[in-house]
């Protein structure tokens, strides 16, 4: 289950395919949302408490948390995907549209989030 504005993404890599694949060929991206300085308000490299797991808590920017609070509400019941430079990391099924403005992303490897934090650290 997917708490509030808590994503426990632990799937194997998946390439993505689909509408709108073209689009995610580079960068992160939550959804439709880029991962970059222009939607992050700050990130903490962090162990899941539950899982011993590596993770980042992410805090978006007040424009992106609005658009992550309409944009997952369109997911709820479905799979939101995190994308990496076209490929698809992780997909849990939402449970309920995340409000918080901020989210933690829970990872099987510690490789599996190197990639979305640069992303993070770079302008869109």
């Amino acid at each position: 289950m997917i708490r509030q504005s808590a994503l426990a993404l632990l799937l194997a890599p998946l390439a993505i395919s689909g509408c709108g694949a073209g689009e995610k060929q580079y960068g992160a991206w939550i959804g439709e949302m880029q991962l970059c300085q222009d939607t992050i308000s700050n990130f903490r490299r962090t162990t899941d408490r539950q899982t011993g797991l590596p993770a980042v808590r992410i805090r978006f920017t007040p424009d992106a948390s609005r658009e992550l609070s309409r944009m997952s509400a369109l997911y709820v019941g479905k799979r939101l995907p995190l994308v990496v430079n076209g490929v698809e990391i992780f997909a849990p099924q939402l449970v309920e549209p995340l409000t918080e403005g901020q989210m933690w992303v829970t990872a099987a490897r510690e490789e599996q989030l190197v990639d979305v934090i640069a992303y993070m650290e770079r302008p869109c």
